[in-house]
């Protein structure tokens, strides 16, 4: 096992032989313990015909026993809880348990790379699960929108097209043997990353990992190579059965290993969020009832996202006549500038107070190797470096457009 080099003051680093990495987080005054486990495996990975089974697995890999108790009544038992979620590009399981027990994540995810089975009952049930996870997203405005969204402007078959949660045609027709696919060839130790945060001796989860995990043997996994998506520009409208009125703006943004991606996580502030946002007149005018920006990590250029709710479809034009001569005529000063600033550090420092997020950004940055420089990059920022990013991010030339027309 190699010792890596990392700051000593905010955790250590390892790696075992097999290439599984985990990150260590010693909080001695916070009481609980935070297991995260993140497996390289998402709707990237997902195969033709087959959209969807990366999310799947997810599901089915909760679906072990742990002393004849399913792992919900084993996690509640010790007191803890658990919970996962699937993006493009990875799996991220994580666990909450008392300090007293604060082994128990590394025992489930030991349990579960070395024990996992199918059975027929859990893969039926679970798929049940999905395709009403599926009806759900089609009675969400935004979900709908977003999917419809991406379907028009990334060209091709390219995978950050299609919805993680996949189809309910391709769901039907994931077989169990694709599930152990699966898992043979992506639930393997050199495709995950650890991170263990809270009331803890280092060395002796250090230890308990290599108990664990050590002698786990998995094929080296051959990581992704992931194209960048080809989008295009352009508008189009759909009709939807809800109140009100979507727009979904959306623009091509960098990934998140890129120092831009922490330029453009002052978006919000500058057009989003709060009274000063330059959207928050369109509120004001009684044109739209809410607004958001949507950014989310990525490996290579992806969309990010202005949404807006209208109150009535007969905003529509306005909305968006408005909309572009807001991003046509960004002036903002100086002072300005440093005042979001402010506002960003405050937050992700407060959030970072959070042993969660901590554990979750460290989690994030680990897996798509990324120095985590977020304070230093935006408070090193002047406005002429804002506004070359401001201007290359935000071009209407490139600007792409969905609508749902609401019923109002």
């Amino acid at each position: 096992m190699q010792q890596k080099t990392s700051n000593p003051k905010t955790y250590s680093s390892y790696e075992l032989d097999n290439g599984l990495a985990f990150k260590i987080i010693e909080e001695k005054y916070y009481p609980f313990v935070y297991t995260f486990a993140l497996y390289g495996v998402g709707s990237y990975n997902d195969p033709p015909y087959k959209k969807g089974i990366a999310h799947f697995m997810e599901h089915l890999y909760f679906r072990i026993y742990l002393k004849n108790k399913t792992l919900d009544q084993y996690t509640f038992s010790k007191f803890g809880t658990s919970n996962a979620f699937t993006t493009p590009d990875y799996t991220l399981f994580y666990y909450r348990f008392p300090s007293k027990y604060q082994y128990e994540g590394i025992s489930i995810e030991s349990e579960k790379i070395k024990n996992f089975r199918l059975k027929d009952v859990d893969f039926f049930v679970e798929r049940n699960i999905v395709l009403e996870e599926i009806k759900m997203y089609e009675d969400n405005p935004f979900e709908m929108l977003r999917n419809e969204f991406l379907l028009h402007f990334v060209e091709g078959e390219h995978p950050y097209k299609f919805p993680v949660i996949g189809y309910k045609k391709d769901i039907l027709n994931i077989r169990e043997r694709d599930i152990i696919d699966l898992y043979k060839n992506l639930y393997v130790p050199d495709n995950i990353k650890f991170v263990i945060g809270g009331k803890v001796d280092k060395n002796k989860i250090k230890k308990k990992i290599e108990e664990n995990f050590s002698s786990v043997n998995g094929k080296k996994v051959e990581k992704n190579i992931i194209s960048e998506p080809k989008t295009n520009p352009g508008y189009f409208e759909i009709k939807g059965k809800f109140k009100n009125t979507h727009i979904l703006i959306g623009f091509k943004g960098p990934s998140f290993r890129d120092i831009e991606f922490d330029v453009i996580s002052l978006f919000p502030y500058l057009f989003t969020d709060g009274k000063t946002s330059l959207f928050y007149e369109l509120i004001e005018n009684g044109l739209i009832s809410s607004t958001s920006t949507i950014i989310e990590e990525s490996k290579t250029e992806n969309f990010f996202f202005f949404h807006f709710v209208l109150p009535s479809k007969r905003n529509l034009k306005k909305v968006l006549k408005k909309t572009e001569t807001i991003f046509e005529k960004i002036d903002i000063e100086e002072k300005h500038l440093e005042g979001i600033k402010k506002k960003l550090i405050a937050d992700h420092l407060i959030e970072n107070e959070d042993l969660f997020n901590k554990c979750l950004r460290l989690s994030l940055c680990s897996y798509y190797e990324k120095d985590d420089n977020l304070i230093q990059n935006i408070e090193e920022l002047n406005i002429k470096g804002f506004y070359k990013t401001l201007k290359k991010r935000i071009d209407i030339s490139k600007m792409s457009v969905g609508v749902l027309v609401g019923k109002n």
